[in-house]
């Protein structure tokens, strides 16, 4: 079978992102090369049918939000899987302005450190997070929590796990409370945008666009955010 030298060439995958070949492997005569990706450095082996078809891709790239990627895991058990999904929720909230939470991280400057960016760390330091218990995290009855710290950034340095109560305490020092206005002009006062939705027979999402701007009102109902210095009358819903 004829050797054919691809060393030095450079490809394009079918997303775009282009490749330089390193190394020329053989191995039971089946062409096989080292690549290194141009946008991040990571290197792998292929066949070199694939390389030349395109059939390649970057676990690296930058392909959640613009700013994380999953990495080389591959989520196949039950914890994987809900890692990966509540990884990707602190991603959203940070990063995704579409995000219903957006307003209270990602717009006050919370950021996720560059480690943790990529799920395969993030994944990697989850058991050594300070008060991890698979139990209690896979039965969600903790969260990972930031706030302990006053920090505003998620990294393994700044977070541990609490309970779900004592989450819900530390977020209740700094509950942003809004109005409700009916179609009729009645104003409601709110400080749970999930609690409010329960009441109205209105998505708690939709709530949260119309608080953030992006919609003007959903089932002819208003809502905007109180000012810093009213005081929440009494028997206002919570």
């Amino acid at each position: 079978m004829k050797r054919t030298a691809l060393k030095g060439n450079e490809y394009i995958n079918k997303k775009g992102l282009k490749c330089v070949v390193i190394k020329d492997i053989y191995n039971n005569n089946l062409g096989k090369c080292l690549i290194r990706f141009v946008n991040t450095g990571y290197e792998t082996e292929i066949y070199k049918n694939n390389l030349l078809k395109g059939a390649f891709t970057d676990p690296y790239e930058k392909t959640i939000y613009g700013v994380a990627c999953k990495g080389k895991i591959k989520c196949t058990t039950k914890h994987q899987k809900v890692a990966f999904h509540r990884w990707g929720a602190m991603i959203s909230r940070c990063y995704n302005h579409n995000d219903i939470n957006y307003h209270n991280y990602g717009a006050k400057g919370v950021t996720v450190s560059d480690d943790w960016l990529i799920f395969e760390n993030y994944y990697r330091d989850l058991p050594n997070i300070k008060g991890y218990d698979e139990k209690l995290w896979l039965e969600h009855q903790i969260e990972l929590d930031k706030d302990i710290g006053n920090l505003n950034i998620y990294s393994f340095q700044s977070t541990q796990f609490i309970s779900k109560l004592d989450n819900i305490l530390l977020q209740g020092r700094n509950y942003k409370p809004f109005k409700a206005i009916s179609p009729d002009g009645e104003v409601s006062i709110y400080t749970n945008q999930t609690t409010c939705g329960k009441k109205l027979g209105i998505i708690p999402r939709s709530i949260g666009k119309c608080l953030n701007k992006q919609l003007n009102q959903t089932h002819g109902y208003r809502f905007e955010y109180l000012e810093p210095q009213t005081t929440i009358p009494g028997g206002s819903s919570k």
